[in-house]
């Protein structure tokens, strides 16, 4: 987070802005996807912005359901938008919506690219010393995403995760 600014934006020609734009056309539709995988979160959890070091360079979404995270999966979390009533309900009340409008304003960018490029730097190297903490090497994970399209799915149809803590064997969670 940092100060707000309009217009908040990745650095252009960042690769992380390259990036976006490969996997959703523009920074703008990555922003209506990201809002609606917050807005879709049932009852608390996150939206996040994930790499995926057993699939490479490129970007993925989720939603998380309570204290679930990609790094349970070996993913690599990027940009997360708390939809836990407690991160807004003082400022915004009930109006989950409007919050994750005016979050926007308040991306710390530089912060978001400077892990993307620690990623992209930990892929080329085989995350063998992953510079990124939260970087799990390739050969320990062996789940791939789920691609979803939840473009016809209700907004208020919950979506249920399939990591369970206590689960002895872990299923990524849906990717949207």
């Amino acid at each position: 987070m940092r100060p707000a600014r309009k217009d908040n934006a990745p650095t252009p020609g960042s690769a992380l802005d390259r990036a976006i734009a490969t996997t959703f056309g523009s920074f703008a539709e990555f922003k209506k996807r990201f809002y609606e995988v917050g807005l879709n979160v049932f009852g608390s959890g996150w939206a996040w912005l994930y790499a995926d070091p057993v699939v490479g360079p490129g970007l993925f979404l989720m939603e998380t359901p309570n204290q679930e995270s990609p790094i349970q999966t070996g993913k690599v979390p990027l940009l997360t938008l708390d939809v836990w009533e407690h991160s807004y309900y003082l400022v915004y009340k009930n109006m989950r919506a409007t919050y994750a409008t005016d979050w926007w304003d308040v991306v710390n960018w530089p912060f978001v690219e400077a892990q993307y490029d620690k990623f992209l730097a930990d892929y080329e190297n085989g995350f063998t010393t992953p510079s990124n903490t939260c970087a799990a090497p390739a050969s320990t994970t062996t789940s791939t995403p789920i691609l979803v399209d939840n473009s016809a799915r209700a907004p208020s149809a919950p979506v249920e995760s399939s990591v369970h803590l206590n689960d002895p064997a872990p299923q990524p969670p849906r990717v949207v």
